[in-house]
């Protein structure tokens, strides 16, 4: 056993499932537990990791006398030995009232075309055994009701707060977690304590979504060995606002055994964790305001050219680790270039230096409205950030090719000619007049289809915010997935909810790419 209190918490080794089948795209099967006493129940995790889809055929099975019953679903991100994969999960509670061994019923789920079926699993319901005698410290109802399973003293748990790094520059990002230490506990309860706040003084707090943090399930801690727990719940994502040392994570814990009768619980400070916030070095840029990570820059162009009294639409896009906050519009506006927006979106994953940490990508609208015929350059495009992993600023600049304005008409006919050429110019204008009279009906048919299908876009956005009303999160990728919505888009539409809460479907498609409204539009259609 390694020593957890030099070696830290290790992001990530993998509690129940060995790497090799972690990282694969075979649906796993695994029981929560394989022993459980007469009337209680037990779940059953079917994981994929991959890019397969992962479905259900049926919500409930039921074989001698077991009865399995589709209980939600999910995905979650996973750091093993600082490698990030997406895995898609399924649960089903198993349940009987038989004493004895029972084997799980034969589940079925789907991925891609592929029907997987659960293998031979079992577990064993034993009954409950009354007592009037028995060691340890138990609690009055053990006293009663009895506690075979009781092997080991219960030792006073521990709840830390522990943090990815504990020196960290201004600006930079850092992920927060609490874990629980016991000894003796059958199965440990840990839940953050209502009455108690969360302290994270000069830190911009927020919580990290679908991210699962994994550690030793047994460690040495002061000298004794420990049992851990990880409060999933609420992973955070944390960033220094203020430079000096911090003691953070300061909040109560309700700590307990959920598997005793009559247990008592107890509320457990937190041992906080002390962070070092270094205070960026001197010599910043002139325009430098405050962006900390690795960035590039690069522009997305459809075209060079564009004729007079058009309006020429292109983004700058900045992507790379790191939080994507003090980073400012890239290009000084000059005349007939104007900035329209700005897109962020942020996810944890893993970085190209092999760690984990945050990725940021940033999209910069702009329009260029040329006044006159010719090249036209739109200048260098420049970002400033100081980079952790190199400890200097860096100024990165994007040279954009020039902009080709072309005349916005068709040459003139010669005025001067022969019969025949005039002959041949009245017969050329009888071609154009038939070509346009053709292209008029044309445009008038694609307008009416064009029309059309804005009008059935807007009635299906509409249709999907009245079946989705106020649903969120787990509760809303739940519901989409029983509507026969794939993980993935449903995944997609959580995270489209979650980033705008107060907007509608309606408002939300105007922000996504073409794929996003196509999925959009067909999902309003499954679920009608």
């Amino acid at each position: 056993m390694k020593n957890f209190g030099n070696l830290g918490l290790l992001f990530l080794f993998c509690v129940y499932l060995p790497i090799a089948s972690l990282f694969s795209e075979e649906a796993g099967f695994r029981l929560s537990q394989d022993t459980i006493s007469q009337g209680e129940s037990l779940e059953l995790i079917i994981r994929l990791s991959g890019d397969k889809e992962l479905k259900l055929l049926k919500n409930i099975y039921e074989e001698n006398g077991v009865r399995a019953v589709y209980s939600g679903s999910g995905s979650e991100t996973q750091i093993v030995n600082f490698k990030v994969s997406k895995s898609q999960i399924l649960k089903f509670q198993i349940l009987t009232d038989k004493l004895g061994n029972h084997k799980v019923p034969r589940i079925q789920v789907l991925t891609g075309t592929d029907v997987i079926t659960c293998p031979e699993l079992y577990f064993e319901v034993t009954a409950r055994t009354k007592t009037n005698k028995r060691k340890g410290n138990g609690s009055f109802f053990d006293e009663i009701f009895g506690d075979t399973q009781q092997e080991e003293k219960v030792e006073s748990p521990e709840v830390k707060f522990h943090t990815n790094k504990q020196k960290v520059y201004l600006g930079e990002p850092i992920v927060g977690y609490y874990v629980l230490y016991y000894k003796g506990y059958r199965q440990a309860y840990l839940e953050r304590d209502p009455n108690q706040s969360i302290s994270f003084p000069f830190f911009l707090a927020e919580t990290l979504k679908q991210v699962a943090v994994q550690i030793d399930p047994t460690v040495i801690r002061n000298g004794s060995e420990k049992n851990t727990l990880v409060f999933e719940k609420e992973i955070y994502g944390l960033t220094p606002l203020k430079s000096g040392s911090f003691t953070i994570g300061s909040t109560n814990f309700i700590v307990g055994d959920s598997m005793r009768f009559g247990a008592l619980q107890e509320s457990v400070p937190v041992q906080t964790e002390k962070i070092t916030v270094l205070e960026l070095p001197k010599g910043k840029p002139s325009h430098f305001n405050g962006a900390i990570g690795d960035y590039s820059i690069i522009a997305d162009f459809q075209n060079t050219e564009i004729k007079l009294g058009q309006t020429f639409y292109f983004k700058i896009k900045v992507s790379g680790s790191g939080g994507g906050v003090g980073l400012d519009q890239p290009l000084p506006l000059i005349q007939g270039l104007h900035f329209l927006s700005q897109q962020k979106f942020k996810t944890f994953r893993q970085l190209t230096n092999g760690e984990y940490g945050f990725y940021s990508e940033i999209e910069y609208l702009y329009s260029f409205e040329p006044t006159s015929l010719g090249k036209k350059s739109l200048g260098p495009g420049t970002i400033h950030f100081f980079s952790p992993s190199l400890q200097f600023y860096q100024t990165k600049s994007l040279i954009l090719p020039d902009i080709s304005v072309l005349p916005n008409h068709l040459p003139k006919q010669s005025d001067y000619g022969n019969t025949t050429e005039k002959r041949d110019t009245d017969r050329t204008d009888i071609y154009y007049l038939i070509w346009f009279a053709a292209f008029g009906i044309f445009f008038s048919l694609g307008t009416k289809i064009v029309l059309q299908k804005r009008e059935n876009t807007k009635t299906a956005l509409m249709l999907l915010d009245q079946k989705i009303g106020s649903k969120q999160n787990q509760i809303l990728s739940d519901y989409l997935i029983k509507k026969g919505i794939g993980a993935k888009d449903s995944e997609k539409i959580v995270e489209l909810k979650s980033a705008f809460p107060a907007q509608s479907f309606s408002e939300i498609f105007k922000y996504c790419d073409k794929p996003t409204k196509r999925m959009l539009v067909e999902t309003s259609k499954l679920i009608q």
